[in-house]
């Protein structure tokens, strides 16, 4: 459970006091990378959505983590966004919570927050809430991929990227990945960091424990391949 601070508010202990670390930061994490805080005439609204062939990921766990935090039952909704995104899939919550929990008590923006999205400081605070949000934003906002390097292309790296427009947060991503025992870097003007060798994306998958199986599924799929291929060059991870 998340440890109540003697500065927050009776509201606040209240609401994060019912939920647990992996589920806060991991609800925080997604929230992050795919969704949205708004206001309607009848309240506030937060959406996450993804790609449509990510509706596995959204029904198996970023629903129930949403239920479990609102005590309701929700609803996979799939539409077209528009011609580039095409359809999409996510859940929307609507009601008092909604800001209370995003806005008061975790300080995300309402509205727009791409360039100015930041960690939580609840998130910051609590070392066992990083790898659930780090898992949120990887599954969101993150990349695996093996690229094929050196001599004749000789050499299968691993990459596993992290992306955000918010030059803030992949800052804060990088300084507690590094807290972590995670040696990442910048990428394209600071908007990516990236981590490579089968060693050290090895141990990201074991210890952040992505949920989305779309990335599972290349993971280990790539891992089998890969380890065929060094068997047959008799070469072993180390070498790449």
């Amino acid at each position: 459970m998340i440890k109540k601070s003697q500065h927050m508010s009776p509201e606040k202990a209240e609401i994060l006091g019912l939920m647990c670390a992996e589920d806060l930061g991991e609800m925080a994490g997604i929230f992050a990378g795919d969704g949205t805080l708004y206001r309607t005439n009848h309240g506030f609204v937060v959406e996450v959505r993804g790609n449509a062939n990510e509706i596995d990921y959204y029904r198996n766990h970023v629903k129930p983590i949403f239920e479990r935090a609102f005590s309701k039952e929700l609803k996979i909704i799939k539409r077209y966004y528009s011609k580039k995104k095409g359809y999409v899939v996510g859940i929307r919550v609507c009601g008092p919570r909604v800001k209370e929990i995003f806005h008061d008590n975790l300080g995300f923006p309402i509205g727009k927050k791409s360039y100015t999205v930041q960690i939580p400081r609840i998130i910051i605070n609590n070392k066992n809430c990083w790898g659930p949000y780090v898992r949120g934003v990887f599954d969101t906002d993150g990349s695996f991929y093996v690229r094929k390097s050196g001599p004749d292309l000789k050499y299968r790296q691993p990459i596993v990227d992290i992306s955000s427009r918010s030059k803030e947060h992949i800052l804060q991503i990088k300084k507690i990945m590094g807290k972590m025992e995670f040696k990442m870097w910048f990428e394209r003007s600071n908007s990516k960091v990236r981590m490579t060798g089968w060693k050290n994306v090895i141990r990201f998958f074991k210890d952040i424990k992505p949920h989305n199986n779309k990335k599972i599924e290349r993971f280990d799929n790539v891992k089998a391949e890969v380890a065929e291929w060094l068997k047959a060059h008799n070469l072993s991870e180390s070498d790449q």
